[in-house]
């Protein structure tokens, strides 16, 4: 299987963003997956320490239907969050496994939609985190969203990819989950470093076209165009990010704080008055995510914007739940409270 599924690298066309059911899902990223060490990926049999790989569809995907039956048979997946048409349409990462963070997501955001007290839930939770905000609703939750308008995202390469975007007529909330694996990493990293980019942002850190840029992906790359991450954190940013580097020195957006940019500069491009992100975790394997966005909020957020980036925890949300009227909003927490302490615990206990 690695060396059918090495053998099967190529590239891939740009093609279109879809939207069926209520969620919207990419179809456009290359099917790429950035296989780091020390993780297996057993799903895909194929580890490259370091690298990015580009598989053709039928190593990476099975067929969309069977994908969405391992998911159906997932413990973590909560039965009726998703239609069979949205089940189908998701491009799931690892539909068997019970650690998965998208599973997990999708079964507690897909399923707070359809309670009857979904909506009054979800803005307690998001008023909770962002008091001074100004965020209303009613709110219309889209999963797996992407859109690459918003931050000029042109070109065969992975867009911005939201696990849950939270959006009203006045308010815009990013939210990213992690659950077990993905919570001890935190936010991700700029692929671009090591093989493209020397790491730094200054003159001679395009590693693969040789530009004079301080970051090259503010130019143009073949069909990639270019991004706008630089240009709209101007006003969002500290002056101390946009400092020219010479090698050797640390890039503000070369680690964690990449993801975490995009997230947050996603939200506030959004065309809307009141703008936030969210990152939501178990509370147990919530250190690492508190630590990076705390960093973030110091280091790169201009002070006015340090409240539009926040650290919840699914037990926050499980409270509300549990506190319901509502019968199957109770039971929607029991379940959460349950996949958490299953998961979370027997993997560290």
């Amino acid at each position: 299987m690695l060396a059918k599924a090495l053998g099967a690298v190529r590239q891939q066309p740009a093609t279109s963003v879809a939207r069926a059911g209520g969620v919207q899902w990419c179809t456009d990223d290359e099917n790429r997956l950035r296989l780091l060490a020390p993780k297996v990926n057993g799903e895909h049999e194929a580890v490259i320490l370091g690298e990015t790989v580009v598989l053709q569809p039928d190593t990476v995907r099975q067929d969309p239907g069977e994908r969405w039956t391992q998911v159906q048979r997932n413990r973590t997946y909560r039965t009726g969050a998703l239609t069979d048409v949205e089940g189908q349409q998701i491009r799931w990462h690892s539909p068997s496994s019970e650690q998965s963070s998208q599973v997990f997501c999708v079964s507690a955001f897909g399923s707070l939609r359809r309670l009857a007290d979904g909506q009054e839930i979800l803005q307690k939770f998001l008023t909770r985190h962002f008091p001074k905000v100004g965020l209303n609703g009613p709110w219309d939750l889209v999963l797996e969203h992407c859109d690459r308008r918003v931050l000029d995202e042109s070109g065969p390469v992975t867009p911005t990819s939201l696990d849950v975007f939270c959006r009203s007529e006045s308010s815009a909330v990013c939210i990213e989950s992690k659950f077990f694996v993905d919570a001890r990493e935190g936010f991700g990293p700029c692929s671009q470093f090591p093989k493209n980019c020397g790491g730094y942002y200054g003159p001679g850190s395009d590693l693969k076209t040789s530009t004079a840029a301080n970051c090259r992906l503010e130019v143009a790359d073949g069909t990639r165009g270019a991004r706008s991450y630089w240009r709209k954190g101007k006003s969002r940013f500290r002056e101390s990010v946009f400092a020219t580097q010479v090698s050797g020195q640390v890039c503000p957006f070369r680690g964690p704080n990449f993801q975490a940019m995009r997230n947050l500069l996603f939200a506030a491009s959004s065309a809307r008055a009141a703008w936030a992100t969210l990152a939501i975790v178990p509370d147990q394997m919530g250190d690492v995510l508190r630590a990076q966005a705390g960093a973030f909020r110091e280091q790169i957020l201009l002070p006015h914007y340090a409240d539009r980036l926040a650290v919840a925890t699914y037990e926050d949300l499980i409270e509300l739940l549990r506190a319901s009227t509502f019968d199957e909003s109770r039971k929607l927490g029991a379940f959460l409270a349950e996949r958490i302490e299953t998961v979370c615990g027997r993997q560290l206990s």
